[in-house]
């Protein structure tokens, strides 16, 4: 069992690179300081170092769609709400507006926002 043990650990030594066990990666999984990331990653070797930081638009920007692209955001910027004309005052903003929040059918959408 452990000459077993012994091979494939050689085995991955041979294949791998063993300091990847150590390095710090970055908020996309690259590792930092390494000419070859997996999955065609960057190439890192001149950042050695980690740096913390947060993915904000990762976390902001659901519930910045969900609100820009709401009922009531749709009636005041495209719709025009009450006597108010909307704020988008071209009919080719608000079909850009319409097209980015997926209201209306549109290439880039390949379905609703939920």
């Amino acid at each position: 069992f452990q000459i077993i043990f012994i091979a494939v650990t050689l085995a991955g030594f041979a294949d791998g690179d063993p300091t990847l066990l150590y390095k710090p990666r970055d908020y996309r999984g690259s590792y930092c300081g390494v000419k070859e990331n997996w999955n065609s990653g960057p190439n890192t070797e001149n950042m050695p170092f980690q740096s913390f930081s947060m993915n904000l638009s990762g976390i902001v920007e659901p519930a910045m769609k969900q609100t820009i692209c709401s009922s009531v955001a749709r009636e005041v910027l495209a719709d025009g709400s009450g006597n108010q004309p909307p704020l988008l005052t071209t009919t080719e903003e608000q079909l850009e507006y319409l097209c980015n929040c997926c209201l209306i059918p549109c290439k880039p959408c390949q379905g609703s926002l939920q």
